[in-house]
């Protein structure tokens, strides 16, 4: 470390000089250091703006396809008006709207036993001896405690399935009573007792499965609760008894799921439009104020969730836009539902209200699914030979004269290639003739597009796009900090060479003012010099 004497001899502010000379030679790394925060404000915002996105993207896909918008609820109206419920229902996305009649005849029941005897104590019972248990299935195991007590904990303790209780039946005095039950229900879980005359058990309950006859048709399970009848549904049976199973679309929660995503939208709208903002009064920009890629987010999520659904039409009923469920949006970008008007259109045409968010098609051929990727909108259908001597559905936009699109096959089942229009499409066309010829119209609903496209922006791939911007933001920044390293260590040269020539300096100062003091005293030492002594 070289080691500096500001001026001894020149009087200079040497540190300062270099000091300052050094502030002179640091404001480009200054300049970068700004842009390096400025790179980071965007960094930060732009992570932000992916979380928010990501959240949109978990709304929409709550409810993207037809069962999960149609958020179908069971509810069962009893026949006895008298009696409450018999069966609890739980559904799950993939139940259809339908209706089932159900009769209870039984429950499955726990096989129980009680003792003949009662005894006054439950410590050692005179004579106990073995005691047998024999399962439904031939499993055996004997036990040779000899009290109440200890049988009870040993039985407990066993892999038999059981429990083992004793249960004191008077208040007064002791009366107690030894009483064993199958851990779970169904006509599997009975066994039998055996091998004691101090100590026998008599049924109390016979074990049994549960019987019930939908539509019609009787069925009979293990348990109460029962999972694998209707698809989608867990019945919960709860009590003997007949009513109407009734499967219905939930106006409520479709309506909860539409508020939840508009909630998403605003949110995500209104963080883009603070971001891009500039203060007109102020002068200031917020950090990503006229950035492309927000722009193009903005625009591109405003026209998916605002504009027109192409491929469904007026004409046969749809709704082609939100606004026509009562979802209007201002000047700010932002959604406002007429709760009402939302109700209405669902409790009147629930189906055209599904297709604004959900995949639909109709046409010559039976639609069976789309994703994001599908160009939607009104398309000619054919069937021929191609060039190869094969027979080919192909589909081209109504009107066009652009080229056909030819489908892949498998079996009766169509499908979109990747990378054309009609990527992510399946049909269902059996039955086909050459030279066949119909139309297709296929829309992508609202929250399946928002799927695909919030997720093309957000995905961590060289195609997501605020991957990418993050990316070359990031790059920029490790860009900077390599020349800022390189100018800290050329300024540090820099300033070793100052701090070695102001040294060398005050050196060859040193030297000249010794010589000129020698010079000055041999001077006053020459005859005739006027400063010399007399």
């Amino acid at each position: 470390m070289a080691i500096t004497i500001d001026g001894l001899i020149s009087g200079l502010d040497t540190t300062g000089i270099i000091t300052k000379l050094m502030d002179i030679e640091r404001q480009p790394i200054k300049l970068m250091e700004r842009k390096q925060d400025a790179i980071d404000d965007k960094l930060l915002v732009w992570q932000e703006l992916n979380s928010k996105l990501l959240s949109f993207e978990t709304v929409a896909e709550k409810f993207n396809s037809e069962n999960e918008f149609l958020a179908i609820s069971g509810s069962f109206t009893n026949n006895d008006s008298l009696q409450g419920d018999i069966v609890g229902i739980t559904t799950n996305s993939n139940i259809a709207a339908d209706t089932f009649s159900l009769t209870v005849n039984q429950l499955a029941t726990q096989h129980k036993t009680i003792s003949d005897q009662n005894f006054a104590s439950s410590g050692t019972i005179t004579g106990l001896g073995s005691f047998t248990i024999t399962l439904d299935d031939g499993t055996t195991q004997t036990f040779t405690e000899t009290g109440l007590g200890t049988l009870r904990d040993a039985i407990n303790a066993s892999t038999l399935g059981l429990t083992a209780r004793i249960i004191n039946a008077s208040a007064d005095s002791n009366t107690f009573y030894m009483q064993i039950v199958s851990n779970d229900v169904g006509a599997d879980q009975s066994f039998t007792v055996s091998g004691s005359d101090q100590l026998t058990l008599s049924v109390s309950q016979q074990a049994q499965n549960s019987q019930f006859v939908l539509d019609g048709l009787t069925i009979e399970r293990s348990d109460n609760t029962v999972n694998d009848v209707i698809g989608g549904v867990e019945l919960e049976l709860t009590a003997a008894g007949s009513g109407t199973l009734t499967f219905a679309s939930d106006t409520d929660g479709i309506v909860d799921n539409i508020e939840e995503f508009v909630d998403a939208y605003n949110e995500v709208m209104a963080f883009i439009k603070e971001q891009s903002a500039y203060n007109t009064e102020t002068g200031h920009t917020n950090p990503l104020f006229g950035n492309s890629t927000l722009r193009n987010i903005q625009m591109k999520l405003k026209n998916i969730v605002t504009g027109r659904i192409s491929g469904l039409s007026s004409a046969s009923g749809w709704y082609t836009g939100i606004s026509q469920i009562g979802i209007k949006t201002n000047l700010m970008d932002q959604l406002s539902i007429d709760r009402s008007t939302l109700v209405s259109a669902i409790k009147s045409n629930v189906t055209g209200v599904k297709n604004l968010f959900v995949p639909s098609g109709s046409g010559t051929y039976t639609f069976v699914e789309t994703t994001g990727a599908t160009v939607t909108g009104e398309y000619d259908t054919r069937y021929v030979t191609d060039s190869d001597g094969n027979l080919v559905l192909q589909m081209r936009t109504s009107g066009s004269s652009g080229s056909w699109i030819t489908l892949t096959q498998s079996g009766d089942f169509w499908y979109g290639q990747n990378g054309t229009d009609l990527e992510g499409l399946s049909i269902l066309a059996a039955g086909l003739s050459e030279n066949d010829t119909g139309t297709m119209s296929i829309a992508t609903g609202i929250a399946e597009s928002v799927s695909y496209y919030v997720g093309f922006y957000t995905e961590f791939s060289t195609q997501g796009a605020i991957f990418n911007v993050r990316r070359h933001l990031e790059n920029e920044n490790n860009d900077y900090s390599e020349q800022i390293s390189d100018l800290e260590e050329r300024i540090k040269k820099k300033k070793a060479n100052l701090e070695r020539m102001y040294a060398q300096l005050e050196v060859t100062l040193s030297s000249m003012k010794s010589q000129s003091d020698y010079l000055s005293q041999q001077l006053t030492n020459l005859p005739g010099y006027m400063g010399a002594k007399k």
